[in-house]
């Protein structure tokens, strides 16, 4: 299961979430399918920048991301909002980045850019937290195994096998590797 379809199948964090920001869970289920391939794709970019894994795993093990699969009812909270934003700082380095995936997911949702807007750093920490939960605690994968995970994925290990752990959760069309899914990311950024 790739990390959009695990977070969608979340169905107490996809309805606490819309009723939260006003929408139906439907309405919320539609904003995170742009949302969150946008930011997985960033997140992908920053782990390949130098010492990008590390920066990564150390938030994941530090950041106690999880509280917000755990309790999604924080999401909202003025603390949880601050996070999302300082999650998207790192993703996406400015915020004119994060206005341009906000604009572009309000326009392929149908929500209005101000939920969006909202739903944003929400997005940012029910990703961090999914990654979290299923890198640091869920089975077949510890702290120590998410960088050769990652390698593996990058440098298409695994001989046609899915892509295993977080090279898994990034793979967005789901043919075992994110070499294409970065060279599709790479092409959009100069084209």
């Amino acid at each position: 299961m790739n990390i959009l379809e695990s977070i969608l199948s979340d169905n107490k964090t996809v309805s606490t979430m819309a009723s939260q920001l006003g929408i139906t869970p439907d309405q919320a289920a539609n904003g995170l399918k742009d949302l969150i391939p946008a930011l997985s794709r960033g997140i992908t970019k920053n782990t390949q920048q130098e010492g990008g894994l590390e920066a990564l795993q150390r938030a994941l093990e530090t950041g106690n991301h999880g509280r917000y699969i755990e309790r999604p009812e924080v999401l909202g909270q003025p603390e949880a909002i601050e996070d999302g934003n300082g999650i998207l700082g790192h993703i996406f380095g400015t915020k004119d980045v994060s206005r341009e995936v906000s604009q572009r997911a309000a326009q392929n949702s149908g929500l209005t850019a101000g939920i969006i807007k909202k739903m944003l750093p929400m997005a940012a920490s029910i990703l961090m937290g999914t990654l979290g939960r299923r890198m640091l605690g869920g089975a077949g994968g510890g702290a120590g195994g998410l960088l050769g995970n990652v390698l593996g994925g990058l440098l298409g290990g695994g001989g046609g096998r899915r892509a295993s752990g977080m090279a898994g959760l990034l793979d967005f069309d789901g043919d075992g590797s994110i070499a294409d899914d970065l060279l599709g990311i790479a092409l959009k950024r100069f084209f």
